[in-house]
């Protein structure tokens, strides 16, 4: 518990739960019940009502631990730039992060504004030592962004 009250201190510090409740469970009933909103929750999001949605992109970006709050705390900067906020879920001790940008895709502005983000988080997953994929691999969706993420060299070799 002591632990949990060092993380939790860090995390307020940093600004990175400035308003945010912190749920403590330490039994298995509490656990399994955190596990159980855990898997509900995709569904949950996407039925935020209104045209933006927690748009998938940047949802798998991994960084080194040691970057994760900085990295958290730019892509926030970013959506704010922006006019939007995202939604957040992770592996947080492996540095893996689900970031969804709550982003309008039925207009060009909104198609515009998530292309922008997803570069941007390439660009922070690039400069921070991570990946644009921890998780579920790179793919077609991503393809695009590999130049960023490489390098030039490495993405020349694989052309």
């Amino acid at each position: 518990r002591d632990k949990v009250d060092k993380l939790e201190y860090h995390l307020r510090q940093k600004g990175l739960l400035p308003h945010a409740p912190i749920v403590r469970v330490f039994d298995a009933k509490g656990q399994t019940d955190v596990w159980t909103v855990r898997k509900a929750g995709l569904g949950l999001l996407m039925s935020i009502r209104g045209d933006a949605k927690p748009i998938p992109g940047i949802e798998d970006v991994s960084v080194p631990v040691e970057h994760l709050a900085e990295y958290v705390a730019e892509i926030k900067r970013v959506c704010a730039d922006y006019g939007t906020v995202a939604a957040y879920y992770a592996h947080a001790s492996a540095g893996c992060l689900h970031i969804r940008p709550l982003v309008n895709l039925k207009d060009a502005q909104g198609v515009r504004v998530m292309d922008e983000i997803t570069r941007a988080a390439a660009e922070m997953a690039h400069r921070f030592s991570g990946v644009l994929s921890g998780e579920h691999g790179d793919g077609l969706q991503r393809s695009e962004l590999n130049e960023t993420i490489f390098g030039p060299e490495l993405y020349q070799a694989m052309r």
